[in-house]
């Protein structure tokens, strides 16, 4: 083929000139790219190489679509390629579901000062429940309070007070704002004896009045978080008692019970 190819261009070279020449190299150009397109095409071919998989000819022998709708829970799954999503596991003594915000520590106690409080932590720790002392106040049963107005100045209020107490009448002159001067008649648990009091003094020419206490009281407890409330046993229970008080139990959301002011 080279040798007819050079004999061709000798032949139009003498006899047609220079446009013949170049109409003759664009031929051999495109022989040579045909050339070596035959070359290469069947190995493309052997290897199996396709650009797009050729359609069926027979459109029943298609796979059929199957819509996610039409699919059962389980296919559903073992067809899902995505990674698991990792689940956190609820704190322990935490029900499940319930929201970590939720969860409750066990409050042991109460304790009347620190160092009791601290003797029940060490026997906990011993037991390897570790514990927190914490101060909690609880609500008291509020009281109603009669009292004369604090007077005009203080002079009055303590020639009142030495008047009362002439009268066996239980007083006490208040020296602290918002009532300074003024002659505190007693605390009641029940409002009848409050009104019956009041009344009394009210006939005796005094401006009296009643208003209703709050009351709370500080205790100290020991605090036991979720995780380690499979711990405590009866047994356990009875180490924290002695013969000066009983040991008492109750529930609080930790997320409070982490803002009280806590003793080493």
């Amino acid at each position: 083929m080279h040798c007819s190819l050079v004999w061709y261009i000798q032949f139009f070279d003498k006899n047609n000139g220079l446009g013949m020449r170049w109409i003759l190299y664009f031929l051999v150009v495109i022989n040579l790219l045909a050339f070596a397109w035959f070359q290469v095409k069947p190995v493309d071919e052997a290897s199996g190489v396709s650009a797009r998989a050729p359609l069926p000819a027979d459109f029943d022998a298609a796979p059929a679509l199957t819509l996610k709708s039409e699919l059962s829970a389980r296919q559903l799954v073992a067809r899902d390629t995505r990674s698991p999503v990792r689940q956190v596991a609820p704190m322990v003594g935490q029900p499940a579901g319930e929201a970590v915000d939720d969860a409750m520590c066990l409050l042991l106690g109460p304790y009347p000062e620190v160092v009791s409080a601290r003797s029940g932590k060490n026997r906990l720790v011993r037991q390897d429940v570790p514990a927190q002392i914490v101060e909690l106040e609880t609500p008291l049963q509020p009281l109603y309070w009669v009292y004369v107005v604090p007077l005009e100045s203080r002079q009055k209020a303590i020639a009142l007070l030495l008047k009362l107490q002439g009268e066996k009448v239980d007083s006490f002159m208040v020296t602290e704002s918002p009532y300074e001067n003024a002659i505190s008649l007693g605390l009641f648990s029940k409002e009848d004896s409050a009104n019956r009091v009041m009344a009394k003094h009210l006939s005796g020419g005094l401006n009296v009045k009643k208003t209703l206490r709050e009351r709370t009281n500080s205790a100290l407890w020991l605090a036991v978080q979720p995780a380690d409330l499979p711990k405590i046993s009866p047994e356990v229970l009875n180490l924290l008692a002695n013969e000066d008080f009983s040991i008492k139990k109750q529930e609080k959301r930790c997320k409070s019970v982490a803002l009280l002011k806590s003793y080493q």
